[in-house]
């Protein structure tokens, strides 16, 4: 009876700090070119737009990667295991990421704005701004790496595996004979 080795099922996804940091580098990278357009219009100086940048980065960047953390470990993301990439899944679970994420975040933003600037009036235009524009940056980077998750996960699932080595008996002799398949039909 020959046996043909099954592909084992896909394992769930563990979280990973260092998955959980890749992706809050991408979501950064893009959160920083929002909020340096922002903030040096608003500051009218390039100089102090990326000062404030840099500051709120920073705050945003810690406050987003401990949100991704706790949320692969306690809600993993289901397309990772799946056959096929399912959008609808990844928008609802980022949606709740996301209304988990903007509170803390946007405080954290918009305190620093006010310390940065001092001004009210400052802090609520810049915030505003920044807090609008920040679901599109948010989306964006979680839709691509939920893509990427299942993408790369699909690939390793698919990809063939490496064969195993034939095992070979070799032929019965009256050294080995006791321990072949000789036994097996009664010859001793």
């Amino acid at each position: 009876m020959q046996c043909v080795a099954q592909p084992a099922p896909a394992a769930a996804p563990t979280a990973s700090v260092s998955h959980s940091a890749a992706n809050g580098i991408t979501l950064k990278i893009g959160s920083a070119l929002k909020k340096i357009l922002i903030f040096s219009a608003g500051t009218g100086s390039v100089a102090a737009g990326g000062a404030l940048t840099v500051i709120t980065t920073a705050s945003s960047y810690a406050i987003y990667v401990a949100n991704e953390y706790l949320w692969d470990h306690y809600a993993p993301p289901a397309n990772a295991t799946a056959a096929s990439f399912d959008a609808s899944s990844s928008f609802w679970r980022n949606t709740k990421k996301y209304l988990t994420l903007k509170p803390v975040g946007m405080a954290a933003t918009w305190s620093l704005i006010y310390a940065y600037t001092g001004s009210w009036t400052t802090t609520l235009a810049m915030g505003s701004a920044s807090s609008l524009a920040g679901p599109l940056v948010f989306y964006a980077n979680n839709m691509a790496w939920d893509w990427y998750d299942w993408y790369s996960g699909a690939a390793k699932a698919t990809a063939p595996a490496s064969p195993a080595p034939a095992q070979q008996r070799s032929p019965p002799t009256l050294a080995n004979r006791s321990s072949t398949g000789m036994a097996l039909h009664g010859q001793q």
